[in-house]
């Protein structure tokens, strides 16, 4: 189960649509910490459109029942912003995966996202908009 939880990890720095669409599953919701909610095609359109070029898992608590399992950590995503630099963004997140015909993804319980501090979603969807991509 870690070992795909670090898979997700890397495809969303990779932006590698082939193993997002494998990892994430079709009842897959992203909740973010204002309320919104983004089904697995919005979602992966948005991690796609990120110049995501780190994340640092903090700390993470793993959590398995047979064939679901939870994930709790903190992490600090660092974005490419044009003409900014760096833009780094620190979040609590729970990841609820379930083992479907042996595969472990991020099931339909989906993926909670709340901000650690002040998060300013209209800004943090104008830096991700603003990616120079390739830096």
């Amino acid at each position: 189960m870690l070992a795909t939880e670090k898979e997700y990890v890397a495809a969303e720095i990779r932006r590698d649509e082939a193993a997002l669409q494998r990892l994430i599953d079709e009842r897959f919701v992203f909740k973010a910490n204002d309320g919104t909610r983004t089904d697995k095609d919005a979602f992966i359109r948005r991690v796609l459109a990120m110049c995501m070029v780190g994340q640092t898992i903090r700390e993470r608590t793993l959590l398995v029942e047979g064939k679901v399992a939870l994930v709790f950590g903190t992490a600090e995503l660092r974005v490419r912003v044009a003409g900014r630099g760096d833009a780094v963004s620190a979040l609590r997140y729970t990841a609820a995966y379930v083992k479907r015909d042996d595969q472990w993804r991020i099931g339909d319980g989906g993926l909670v996202a709340e901000s650690l501090g002040n998060f300013d979603a209209p800004e943090y969807v104008r830096q991700v908009e603003q990616c120079v991509d390739g830096q």
